[in-house]
């Protein structure tokens, strides 16, 4: 099982998936938001479930 990891940066934000290769299923995703700003937010989808946390980036 091999796995592969996209990443997609931007001025101020940073998103992210990880693959299960060859089925290209998504593992996980996430991303970061708001990055040099007073507070920024980091989100994450994993099994079903959603969390974020807001915190200085």
């Amino acid at each position: 099982m091999s796995k592969v990891i996209s990443v997609n940066s931007g001025s101020s934000s940073l998103k992210f998936q990880l693959f299960d290769m060859p089925s290209e299923t998504v593992l996980t995703s996430g991303q970061a938001e708001r990055i040099g700003q007073q507070m920024g937010a980091f989100t994450i989808k994993y099994n079903g479930k959603k969390e974020t946390v807001e915190l200085p980036i």
